[in-house]
């Protein structure tokens, strides 16, 4: 799902139906199918809705298989990397303008 600049996304089922010969699966969320496309690198940026991304439960059990707690742990893993990659960025973002005005500084000698 795609909410201004911001993604997010759901858990569901996911089945391939019989008759599929295209590759599309169904997501099913209480009872309710959807037709969806496996994401495999597409632009998410016009039709986020239209794609679904399987997940291997066999290598993916250790995280959304544990306790919500270990899942707690991780999210809070990845929003801490979040703030530091963003934290990175405007750093560097400052150095450049400061970078910037000293190359001023220096073309007036």
């Amino acid at each position: 799902m795609k909410d201004g600049d911001a993604y997010s996304c759901a858990l569901v089922n996911v089945r391939r139906p019989e008759d599929s010969k295209d590759g599309k699966l169904q997501a099913v969320v209480k009872g309710v199918t959807a037709d969806k496309t496996p994401y495999a690198g597409q632009d998410l940026s016009a039709k986020t809705s239209d794609y679904v991304i399987v997940i291997d439960k066999g290598r993916s059990n250790d995280i959304l298989g544990a306790p919500t707690s270990v899942f707690q742990t991780y999210a809070r893993d990845l929003m801490e990397a979040k703030t530091l990659a963003d934290q990175t960025v405007e750093i560097q973002g400052r150095l450049i303008q400061q970078l910037g005005e000293l190359a001023k500084l220096q073309s007036l000698n």
